[in-house]
């Protein structure tokens, strides 16, 4: 039965890399739509190399606001959320992220059950695309008056 070895390691192969791709590419749709809205953020690449070890596809400079939430960070997902995906998801990387970060948002661009949505008030916010409603910032707009400068 070798050759039925061989087969199943060069299907896993080439589903591995199709998945691979896949994600690539919804990560690149994030990383286009955030500059669309003229939103600034550190890649997971650039975050590394400042030694960070586990990141999220987007580290947004500044925050943004969801649905009245706040959200530090963005994590692409190419797939569908189910209950088992996302719990292990939550353990290997979204947690890590909350610690490091602070509050975020993944979108599961397959869609995802509503019972996801439980976390939304401890910080992870579950989307399917990428939000409409999103507020955003301007740190140059800080109120002074009232403040004694020394």
């Amino acid at each position: 039965c070798r050759g039925v070895e061989s087969v199943v390691t060069l299907s896993d192969v080439l589903v591995y890399t199709a998945h691979s791709s896949i994600g690539h590419e919804y990560e690149e749709l994030l990383k286009r739509k955030l500059r669309e809205r003229g939103v600034g953020y550190q890649t997971e690449e650039e975050l590394r190399a400042l030694g960070c070890d586990k990141t999220p596809d987007t580290r947004l400079d500044v925050p943004i606001g969801v649905g009245g939430r706040v959200v530090n960070w963005i994590e692409s997902k190419a797939s569908f959320g189910d209950r088992e995906n996302h719990r292990s998801y939550l353990n290997d990387q979204l947690w890590s992220y909350w610690n490091r970060f602070g509050p975020g948002l993944v979108i599961y661009w397959f869609g995802y059950i509503d019972e996801l949505n439980y976390l939304e008030d401890k910080g992870i916010l579950v989307r399917d695309c990428f939000p409409d409603d999103i507020v955003t910032m301007d740190p140059l707009a800080v109120k002074t008056s009232g403040l004694k400068h020394l």
